[in-house]
Protein backbone atom coordinates (compact mmCIF):
# COMPACT_ATOMS: atom_id res chain seq x y z
CA UNK A 1 0.00 0.00 0.00
CA UNK A 2 1.67 3.55 -1.14
CA UNK A 3 1.39 6.15 1.99
CA UNK A 4 -0.13 9.20 -0.24
CA UNK A 5 2.65 12.45 -0.51
CA UNK A 6 -0.33 14.52 -0.03
CA UNK A 7 -1.50 12.49 3.11
CA UNK A 8 2.59 12.77 4.21
CA UNK A 9 2.32 16.58 3.52
CA UNK A 10 -0.85 17.15 5.53
CA UNK A 11 1.20 15.91 8.76
CA UNK A 12 4.19 16.82 7.86
CA UNK A 13 5.88 14.09 9.44
CA UNK A 14 5.00 10.60 9.80
CA UNK A 15 6.46 7.25 12.07
CA UNK A 16 6.15 4.19 10.15
CA UNK A 17 8.16 1.45 12.04
CA UNK A 18 10.64 3.20 13.86
CA UNK A 19 11.61 5.03 10.54
CA UNK A 20 10.14 8.73 10.57
CA UNK A 21 9.83 9.98 7.25
CA UNK A 22 9.59 13.75 6.45
CA UNK A 23 8.11 15.82 3.82
CA UNK A 24 10.05 17.53 1.25
CA UNK A 25 8.99 19.94 -1.58
CA UNK A 26 11.39 20.72 -4.42
CA UNK A 27 10.37 24.14 -6.42
CA UNK A 28 10.13 23.61 -10.34
CA UNK A 29 13.55 23.85 -11.73
CA UNK A 30 15.18 22.89 -8.54
CA UNK A 31 18.76 22.07 -7.89
CA UNK A 32 17.86 18.93 -6.60
CA UNK A 33 16.51 17.77 -10.26
CA UNK A 34 19.69 18.68 -11.75
CA UNK A 35 22.22 17.73 -8.86
CA UNK A 36 20.89 14.11 -8.33
CA UNK A 37 17.77 13.17 -10.82
CA UNK A 38 19.38 14.33 -13.78
CA UNK A 39 22.21 12.15 -13.32
CA UNK A 40 20.34 9.07 -12.19
CA UNK A 41 20.91 9.23 -8.64
CA UNK A 42 18.92 9.08 -5.58
CA UNK A 43 20.05 11.06 -2.42
CA UNK A 44 19.75 8.66 0.53
CA UNK A 45 19.92 10.84 3.70
CA UNK A 46 19.11 11.16 7.16
CA UNK A 47 19.44 10.29 11.02
CA UNK A 48 19.72 7.59 13.40
CA UNK A 49 18.59 8.17 17.00
CA UNK A 50 17.54 6.13 19.66
CA UNK A 51 13.84 5.27 19.83
CA UNK A 52 12.55 6.60 23.31
CA UNK A 53 15.26 9.17 23.66
CA UNK A 54 15.24 10.60 20.00
CA UNK A 55 17.60 13.67 21.51
CA UNK A 56 20.17 10.76 21.50
CA UNK A 57 21.78 10.37 18.16
CA UNK A 58 23.58 7.23 17.62
CA UNK A 59 27.12 8.68 16.30
CA UNK A 60 29.57 6.00 15.07
CA UNK A 61 25.84 3.76 13.53
CA UNK A 62 26.62 2.03 10.50
CA UNK A 63 24.35 1.74 7.86
CA UNK A 64 25.27 -1.01 4.92
CA UNK A 65 23.91 -0.57 1.74
CA UNK A 66 24.14 -3.41 -0.60
CA UNK A 67 23.43 -3.76 -4.10
CA UNK A 68 21.44 -6.52 -5.82
CA UNK A 69 24.76 -7.01 -7.81
CA UNK A 70 26.60 -7.62 -4.62
CA UNK A 71 28.73 -4.27 -3.96
CA UNK A 72 28.64 -2.98 -0.26
CA UNK A 73 28.95 0.57 1.13
CA UNK A 74 29.32 1.39 4.37
CA UNK A 75 28.49 4.71 6.07
CA UNK A 76 29.52 5.66 9.79
CA UNK A 77 26.57 8.28 11.18
CA UNK A 78 27.85 11.60 12.46
CA UNK A 79 27.93 13.45 15.54
CA UNK A 80 24.53 14.55 14.79
CA UNK A 81 23.37 10.91 13.96
CA UNK A 82 23.80 11.72 10.36
CA UNK A 83 24.21 10.21 7.22
CA UNK A 84 23.92 10.50 2.99
CA UNK A 85 24.95 9.25 0.52
CA UNK A 86 23.97 8.85 -3.48
CA UNK A 87 22.28 5.22 -5.10
CA UNK A 88 22.42 4.52 -8.43
CA UNK A 89 18.57 4.69 -10.39
CA UNK A 90 18.47 0.86 -12.34
CA UNK A 91 19.63 -0.79 -9.10
CA UNK A 92 17.86 -2.65 -6.14
CA UNK A 93 19.07 -2.00 -3.03
CA UNK A 94 18.88 -3.56 0.76
CA UNK A 95 20.17 -1.14 3.45
CA UNK A 96 20.86 -2.20 7.14
CA UNK A 97 21.14 -0.15 9.96
CA UNK A 98 23.10 -1.67 12.93
CA UNK A 99 24.72 -0.25 16.56
CA UNK A 100 26.21 -1.67 19.35
CA UNK A 101 23.58 -2.64 21.85
CA UNK A 102 20.75 -2.18 19.28
CA UNK A 103 18.39 -4.10 17.19
CA UNK A 104 19.46 -4.15 13.26
CA UNK A 105 16.40 -2.93 11.33
CA UNK A 106 16.87 -2.65 7.29
CA UNK A 107 14.56 -1.89 4.52
CA UNK A 108 14.66 -2.25 0.76
CA UNK A 109 15.18 0.53 -2.04
CA UNK A 110 13.89 -0.29 -4.75
CA UNK A 111 15.19 1.89 -7.99
CA UNK A 112 15.07 -0.91 -10.65
CA UNK A 113 12.20 1.31 -12.59
CA UNK A 114 13.95 4.66 -11.58
CA UNK A 115 14.68 6.72 -14.47
CA UNK A 116 15.17 10.63 -15.39
CA UNK A 117 11.91 10.30 -17.77
CA UNK A 118 10.15 8.72 -15.45
CA UNK A 119 10.25 11.32 -12.71
CA UNK A 120 8.50 14.23 -12.01
CA UNK A 121 10.70 17.28 -12.18
CA UNK A 122 9.43 18.42 -8.76
CA UNK A 123 10.26 15.09 -6.93
CA UNK A 124 12.24 14.92 -3.99
CA UNK A 125 13.20 11.98 -1.60
CA UNK A 126 12.49 12.20 2.27
CA UNK A 127 14.90 12.47 5.12
CA UNK A 128 14.87 9.23 6.92
CA UNK A 129 15.00 9.32 10.66
CA UNK A 130 15.67 5.76 12.17
CA UNK A 131 15.02 4.87 15.70
CA UNK A 132 16.85 2.41 16.45
CA UNK A 133 15.03 -0.36 19.13
CA UNK A 134 17.72 -1.51 22.79
CA UNK A 135 18.31 -4.99 21.99
CA UNK A 136 16.34 -6.50 25.27
CA UNK A 137 17.04 -9.53 26.65
CA UNK A 138 13.81 -12.33 26.29
CA UNK A 139 12.30 -9.93 23.44
CA UNK A 140 11.43 -11.76 20.49
CA UNK A 141 12.09 -9.03 17.55
CA UNK A 142 11.34 -11.32 14.46
CA UNK A 143 9.48 -8.58 13.37
CA UNK A 144 12.76 -7.58 11.85
CA UNK A 145 13.35 -10.38 9.90
CA UNK A 146 11.75 -8.64 7.14
CA UNK A 147 12.35 -5.00 5.91
CA UNK A 148 10.60 -2.41 7.36
CA UNK A 149 9.41 -1.07 4.74
CA UNK A 150 10.89 -0.07 1.13
CA UNK A 151 11.70 3.41 -1.19
CA UNK A 152 9.62 2.49 -4.55
CA UNK A 153 8.72 4.85 -7.39
CA UNK A 154 5.33 5.20 -7.47
CA UNK A 155 4.38 5.57 -10.87
CA UNK A 156 1.26 7.53 -10.64
CA UNK A 157 2.54 10.23 -8.57
CA UNK A 158 5.98 10.04 -10.97
CA UNK A 159 7.89 10.13 -7.16
CA UNK A 160 9.25 8.03 -4.72
CA UNK A 161 7.21 6.48 -1.96
CA UNK A 162 7.10 4.05 0.85
CA UNK A 163 5.53 0.75 1.21
CA UNK A 164 4.99 -0.49 5.03
CA UNK A 165 6.77 -3.51 5.75
CA UNK A 166 5.24 -4.55 8.99
CA UNK A 167 1.57 -3.32 10.43
CA UNK A 168 1.50 -0.67 12.90
CA UNK A 169 -0.12 -3.01 15.57
CA UNK A 170 2.57 -5.63 15.83
CA UNK A 171 4.84 -2.69 15.77
CA UNK A 172 3.49 -0.86 18.54
CA UNK A 173 3.03 -4.70 20.56
CA UNK A 174 6.95 -4.81 20.14
CA UNK A 175 7.76 -1.44 21.49
CA UNK A 176 5.41 -1.79 24.59
CA UNK A 177 6.91 -5.39 25.43
CA UNK A 178 10.81 -3.61 24.96
CA UNK A 179 9.46 -0.60 27.22
CA UNK A 180 8.68 -3.16 29.99
CA UNK A 181 11.45 -5.36 29.55
CA UNK A 182 13.78 -3.16 29.66
CA UNK A 183 14.92 0.31 31.75
CA UNK A 184 13.12 2.72 29.71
Amino acid sequence: MFISRLWLAFLGVILLNGLWFTTACAQSGSSYYDQYTAQGKYRFFGQIHDHFEVTQYLKGATIRIRSEYGGELVLQADEQGEFETTLDFGVNYVVFFEDSGYVTKYLAVELQDAEEKYLDPNCTPYPIRVSMLEDVDGVDYHLFENPVGSIVLDPDNRCFDWVIGMSEKDYSRLIRTVRKKSSR
